[in-house]
């Protein structure tokens, strides 16, 4: 049960030779699709100080609209995804899909043209 003649070998796999790095960007997605969560780094991270003194608003405040109400908004993060589509009475919309370091929302936009 514990070795002896019945022992099973795993070989470790090889990593291929003269395959190009991942940049930054697409590894951190690749993490975040394999994993569920960014592991080594946030893409962001280099925006850090510019969401930090120049942003008023962070994703996870946009539920509130009563607190947001008469406010300029000012935020910033990274778009993860963006769909088109046409409503039932045949006008376009866009949804976009956007995160920042409290978490990720879709907006929906009325109206789009192109």
């Amino acid at each position: 049960m514990f070795g002896g003649d019945n022992v099973i070998e795993i070989s470790t796999p090889e990593i291929p030779q003269g395959v190009p790095r991942w940049n930054d960007l697409e590894r951190l997605n690749r993490e975040r699709d394999l994993v569920g969560i960014y592991l080594s780094a946030h893409p962001l991270d280099e925006f850090a100080i510019v969401l930090e003194h120049v942003c008023n608003t962070h994703v996870a405040e946009l539920d509130d609209k009563a607190a947001l109400a008469g406010r300029e908004i000012v935020m910033g993060g990274i778009v993860t995804g963006v769909r088109r589509g046409i409503s039932k009475n045949g006008n376009p919309y866009g949804i976009v899909k956007m995160e920042d370091y409290s978490g990720s929302a879709r907006y929906l936009f009325g109206g789009m043209i192109g």
